[in-house]
């Protein structure tokens, strides 16, 4: 019976003295760019001690316009060697492209660059899990409807959020959240980047909420309230919130990133 008492107080002080490891990092499709977020040092609030990397190892710009985040708090060196194949990835596809077009393009869009880290978690990387966050661009179809030759305006940017997980599945959304905190951060997401349309039924005549896609200037501070909350109410999140926003600036003919 003693001997029961004390192996259970030792799995006590063991589970006090580890942390679960936990996170939440967010991807939102807004009007004009994307923004990305992500709680900063994995915090033990009972202990108080801080371990992992922060969030700014987590959220880089993988390609120009084109954002990775790690999700697994734990799996740091196992992204930083996954962003560098997706990095000799990127240059073979744009130096193939260069030579069967003839021209020299700066970068790949978000759905390009999904595939090939989908490809090399299914083949490679099995444990790791990123979301791709960033521009794509499509046809316009009025431009197609005038018959307009300009390629200029046959093209608009618009922007994607794509999420790959352990073992290479991916799934495409206006937005992404995941991490052992994204289930408290669902409803608030709901409640804040939803609204009801009238317009839109489903077949039992019910109402379907609709995702509002805010400018960036307005998605910047109702994801960090998100964030925040989270943050502030799971064990295991915790550090500096930190928010990367990222946006065609027409003036400089480039993407501009922010760090927040």
């Amino acid at each position: 019976m003693i001997r029961i008492i004390v192996i259970l107080l030792l799995i006590l002080l063991i589970l006090q003295y580890y942390v679960i490891n936990g996170t939440i990092v967010a991807a939102f499709r807004c009007k004009d760019g994307i923004v990305v977020g992500s709680d900063g040092i994995n915090v033990n609030k009972k202990g108080g001690s801080y371990i992992n990397s922060r969030s700014s190892d987590r959220m880089i710009e993988i390609c120009d316009g084109c954002i990775i985040c790690s999700v697994d708090v734990e799996g740091n060196s196992l992204f930083s060697l996954l962003c560098n194949d997706i990095q000799k990835e990127i240059r073979k596809n744009l130096f193939f492209r260069s030579n069967r077009y003839n021209n020299k393009p700066k970068s790949l869009p978000a759905h390009s660059i999904a595939k090939l880290a989908r490809q090399l978690i299914h083949d490679k990387y099995h444990k790791a899990h990123v979301i791709v966050a960033g521009w794509d661009n499509t046809y316009n179809t009025e431009s197609k409807k005038s018959n307009n030759n300009d390629d200029d305006n046959k093209c608009k940017i618009i922007y994607s959020v794509h999420e790959i997980l352990p073992g290479g599945s991916m799934i495409e959304g206006d937005y992404i959240v995941s991490g052992s905190g994204s289930e408290s951060a669902v409803s608030l997401i709901q409640e804040v980047f939803s609204q009801e349309n009238d317009q839109d039924y489903s077949a039992n005549n019910v109402k379907q909420s609709k995702y509002i896609l805010y400018p960036i200037s307005i998605a910047i501070n109702k994801v960090m309230n998100i964030l925040q909350k989270v943050r502030n109410n799971h064990l295991t999140c915790g550090g500096r919130i930190q928010i990367l926003s990222l946006k065609y600036d027409e003036s400089l003919q480039n993407f501009d990133i922010k760090r927040i």
